[in-house]
């Protein structure tokens, strides 16, 4: 009688760590995201303000026949493509 009652006591008390530690992994998991998350684009975006760096081009315009843009790539001669390493 005795050991049945102490097993299930342990067995709660295992269950109950289990639980307990799945919830603060939850819980930090989410608190360090959101810090490295706001820090990194956070900070960016203000060094891209502070700059007035555009990375994206929001402006539309009817008249365009594309909005890709435009490279504006060299051809080089094919010896340059070998032994590029």
């Amino acid at each position: 009688m005795k050991m049945d009652t102490l097993k299930k006591i342990f067995t709660g008390f295992k269950n109950g760590i289990k639980n307990f530690g799945n919830i603060i992994t939850i819980l930090i998991n989410t608190v360090l995201l959101a810090f490295v998350y706001f820090v990194g684009v956070g900070v960016s975006s203000i060094f891209a303000k502070l700059s007035r760096k555009k990375l994206l081009e929001l402006k539309l315009s009817k008249q365009a026949p594309t909005y890709w843009s435009d490279l504006g790539l060299k051809k080089k001669p094919l010896e340059d493509y070998y032994r590029q390493f």
